[in-house]
């Protein structure tokens, strides 16, 4: 069998105390290489994130830290783990609800089945 590789992303806003996906879990036989993920803090206000590899509801952080306004969390190769399970999932959460703008994200990743 032939192993592929496809890059592709994912962009969007957090959304206060609910986790969202920057990276969604892969299929079965697939992983996921996450190559980086960005957040920029478009918010009036200084916001504090948590950024976590979720492994069947078990939270791992990768980083927690509050961002003042504007700036921007680059996380890259050397930071994030590779999602090789379907109950493995890159997100993120604030500590609470923006004061104006969510912060938004970008993320990059490459599909191996």
């Amino acid at each position: 069998m032939a192993t592929t590789f496809v890059e592709t992303g994912n962009e969007g806003d957090l959304n206060g105390t609910t986790p969202v996906s920057l990276v969604t879990a892969p299929a079965g036989g697939e992983r996921r290489v996450i190559r980086s993920a960005k957040i920029c803090n478009k918010d009036t206000a200084a916001v504090t994130v948590d950024v976590y590899k979720d492994k069947n509801g078990t939270a791992y952080r990768i980083i927690q830290l509050t961002m003042a306004v504007g700036d921007t969390l680059i996380l890259d190769e050397g930071d994030i783990e590779v999602l090789d399970a379907t109950d493995e999932t890159l997100k993120a959460v604030m500590s609470g609800a923006a004061a104006t703008t969510n912060p938004t994200f970008t993320s990059s990743y490459a599909v191996i089945t």
